[in-house]
């Protein structure tokens, strides 16, 4: 910081020397402006590379060239944190990997736990935000994502629910938006997907051919491999009561349909967590809407699809974790009848998914202890706060 601050001094001095032109002299008038232009170009770099500094220092991004900064990017982060530093803050919604390991996604992060409990920093830098695509994901802003998916190939579908944009993270960990323009609105049926408005998209998952689907505040959509967004189901027109779409069950009124949890068996049929309506219903592969459940409360993330492909409900509101198997739902765990040893409250599930090995993880919402947790169930039933290593 000294060498910059004489720096400056030497070029503010060697502006005020610069030799004032005679009069009628052109060529000694275009040479002072000339170098009079040339320092100023040197003072603000130098202005800027000190800002650079101090903004370094502070844990800050600053784009030390013009033009750096476009709509829709963002400063890099001077490095991602070392993974010996991170730790978990809350949790909203988990998904299992193939080889095991465990995604959680938490306020404005993406953790990924090793299957020997480390912690590996993959998306977010842990200020609520926007901006970073195309770079790397460690690098990038995410704002309150409540959702997250793993396609075949690897990638990571993030609902990116406060940025109203679903984000991919592909398998070296470069960042980009799958759905969404930023702004809040109706998604537009054939259009691109980067260019349609959405609505604070909730829950993603991702069907046996790849295409992914999104749930949001009262449409689903599917996003095909050519990045075309496609509406499944909307209910739009109060007058009319009729919604966009397969016919809906008659227990299920079109007007109250949210998406708030998605996930496929392994038969190619979508489970959907009408959270509105306290309901489960089943969209099959051949385009029909039926019921499969009601008083289920279902939040984002509440679905998964089990190693097995049956589906896995975290059911919020009877504090209690099912499955279902061919249309048929069972519970697997009540916290209220079967508590947690050393847990004094309840634990009320928000999201779950199961590792290849049988283990379960569960979002705890946080109700009863002001912070969200997770949680783990191993195939001999041992239950217990997710463990991590530094």
């Amino acid at each position: 910081m000294d060498e910059l601050e004489s720096r400056l001094e030497q070029l503010l001095a060697e502006r005020a020397e610069v030799p004032v032109a005679a009069d009628g002299d052109p060529v000694a008038l275009v040479e002072r402006r000339m170098r009079r232009r040339h320092r100023r170009v040197q003072l603000v770099a130098a202005c800027a590379a000190a800002l650079a500094v101090v903004a370094t220092g502070l844990g800050l991004g600053f784009a030390t060239h013009f033009g750096a900064q476009r709509r829709g990017s963002v400063a890099p982060h001077p490095t991602p944190p070392p993974a010996s530093s991170l730790s978990l803050n809350g949790a909203s919604s988990v998904a299992v990997d193939r080889d095991g390991s465990l995604l959680i996604a938490e306020a404005s992060r993406i953790i990924r736990r090793s299957p020997d409990g480390h912690l590996q920093l993959i998306a977010g830098t842990g200020v609520a935000g926007f901006g970073g695509d195309g770079a790397s994901a460690t690098l990038a802003q995410l704002n309150n994502p409540r959702d997250i998916a793993i396609g075949h190939d690897g990638t990571i579908y993030v609902a990116d629910t406060a940025n109203n944009r679903v984000r991919a993270i592909s398998p070296d960990g470069t960042i980009r938006t799958l759905l969404g323009n930023g702004e809040q609105g109706d998604p537009v049926d054939g259009q691109p997907a980067v260019d349609t408005a959405v609505s604070s998209p909730q829950s993603v998952a991702v069907a046996p051919n790849g295409d992914v689907y999104v749930g949001e505040s009262s449409d689903l959509v599917r996003v095909s491999s050519d990045g075309i967004v496609h509406v499944v189901i909307a209910a739009r027109d109060p007058s009319s009561g009729t919604a966009i779409g397969p016919s809906f069950p008659p227990s299920l009124s079109p007007l109250a349909f949210d998406a708030s949890s998605l996930a496929f068996d392994s038969a190619g049929d979508l489970y959907i967590g009408v959270n509105s309506e306290k309901t489960l219903i089943r969209l099959s592969s051949a385009g029909t809407l039926t019921s499969v459940a009601a008083q289920i409360y279902v939040s984002p993330g509440g679905l998964s699809t089990a190693p097995d492909g049956s589906i896995l409900v975290a059911d919020y509101g009877d504090f209690a974790i099912d499955r279902i198997v061919e249309n048929h739902l069972s519970t697997m765990t009540a916290f209220i009848s079967t508590p947690v040893s050393g847990i004094a409250h309840p634990l009320r599930p928000a999201a779950v998914a199961e590792s290849p090995d049988g283990t379960l993880y569960m979002v705890d919402d946080g109700e009863a202890t002001g912070s969200p947790s997770v949680y783990a169930i191993s195939p001999g039933g041992a239950w217990g706060p997710l463990s991590v290593r530094k």
